[in-house]
């Protein structure tokens, strides 16, 4: 093959080669632009819903108290009780007519004779192993009670803590007040008045009177 006609077959296989690569170039484009681009989301967030997934609790429903005894009133009459012993017995006041339910060393619940259910009660209780405050003491009676049915917290104090519930369908008010020691604020002796949210006038003015009567003592002698 001469010089010249080399030229040409050079010149020639060049255009193919060319073509070959755009050709290469221009599907691999066009492959390209046939992919999703995957959708970038910045922040995930939760779809709103058209209903609850899950389903709510019933309502709570409650039932009428016995009407056979009235509202505890605000003029009681009281008689004086100990309970513990010497060096840790405590004097406290009971109101007058009503009964021991339930009784032990440490701690008294006093009702109305029989212990009618869903009326009114007062319980008294020494703590002599509990080193904390009262407000830590109020605190967890208050997480030991907050799952209660119905449980709604009225108050909460470094002494006190009054809520109402449900039992047995019947809506209560509970109030409990602790005591310290002298000089200190670490617990010493809790007083607890509960009964339906009727009385619950007469039950703070129980606790009123209970907690400024409330006092230990060393001096011998029964209840």
């Amino acid at each position: 093959m001469q010089r010249g006609e080399r030229g040409a077959v050079a010149a020639r296989l060049a255009v193919v080669v060319a073509g070959l690569l755009a050709g290469a170039g221009l599907g691999y484009a066009a492959a390209g632009a046939e992919r999703t681009v995957p959708t970038e989301i910045a922040l995930a967030r939760p779809f709103p819903a058209a209903s609850p997934s899950v389903p709510t609790d019933p309502p709570i429903t409650t039932v009428a108290d016995p009407t056979q005894y009235a509202p505890l009133g605000t003029d009681l009459d009281f008689v004086r009780r100990r309970v513990g012993v010497e060096p840790n017995r405590w004097i406290y006041d009971v109101p007058r007519g009503w009964e021991p339910a339930e009784e032990q060393p440490d701690g008294v619940r006093w009702t109305l004779p029989g212990n009618p259910v869903f009326t009114y009660s007062m319980r008294v209780a020494i703590i002599d192993n509990l080193p904390i405050t009262t407000a830590q003491t109020a605190v967890n009676r208050r997480d030991n009670v907050r799952g209660l049915e119905g449980y709604q917290q009225l108050a909460l104090t470094d002494n006190d803590l009054q809520f109402t519930y449900v039992l047995d369908q019947h809506a209560r008010y509970q109030n409990s007040y602790w005591i310290s020691e002298p000089r200190s604020d670490r617990t010493a002796f809790e007083i607890t008045v509960s009964g339906r949210l009727s009385d619950r006038e007469g039950l703070d003015a129980l606790l009123e009177h209970l907690v400024a009567s409330t006092h230990r003592t060393v001096t011998s002698g029964g209840s």
